[in-house]
């Protein structure tokens, strides 16, 4: 941890030490830990909602009752042979990702964890120069970006770019509130 103003003995003191000498962790750090830990909650509902919306829907032949053809069928049929039962179910419905589109669906993912690597030295620059809360409201801030961009998607690229953006948003977020929770709770409570 950053030292401090040198102690009696001319030693610097630690951030830990001078924690440990107020009285260790107490309800303010218990606080700081929960209300920092929300973060990661954000970033895994996010991250579970690739699952979700990348699924494969059903779909039936128009006019025609029963099982649908095989998926290969479907690549060779003309545009109105077939419909989604709830288009609007998953974004492999929604963009229509199958047949030569259905690499897309992957590439959701990579570019979701791709914003991610690309933010985290991001977030660590500006948490290193500017604070942690700062760049924890940084993250906060193009974080909703990508939430007011999703009401409105168009295309699949500004999907994608949305993804993006919420990996990298997230990144800055949850890093800065990773380390500003550490730093406030001390070796006592380090490991939680």
């Amino acid at each position: 941890m950053a030292a401090t103003e040198p102690d009696q003995e001319g030693q610097p003191v630690s951030v830990d030490a001078a924690l440990e000498c107020a009285g260790g962790a107490g309800r303010f750090q218990k606080r700081y830990l929960v209300a920092l830990g929300f973060p990661w909650i954000v970033w895994g509902m996010i991250t579970y909602s690739i699952i979700f919306n990348t699924r494969k829907t059903d779909w039936h032949l128009v006019g025609e009752s029963g099982q649908p053809p095989e998926a290969g069928d479907r690549c060779q049929m003309d545009d109105g042979a077939w419909e989604w039962d709830d288009p609007k179910l998953t974004t492999v419905a929604a963009f229509g990702l199958i047949c030569a589109h259905s690499q897309r669906v992957a590439l959701l993912s990579s570019l979701f964890f791709l914003g991610f690597m690309l933010g985290l030295p991001v977030g660590g620059s500006i948490s290193d120069k500017r604070g942690r809360k700062e760049a924890f409201l940084v993250g906060a801030a193009i974080l909703q970006i990508p939430a007011l961009l999703a009401i409105w998607l168009p295309n699949f690229e500004v999907y994608a770019a949305v993804r993006f953006l919420f990996g990298f948003g997230n990144a800055i977020m949850g890093m800065s509130a990773f380390v500003w929770v550490t730093e406030v709770l001390g070796e006592g409570m380090a490991s939680v």
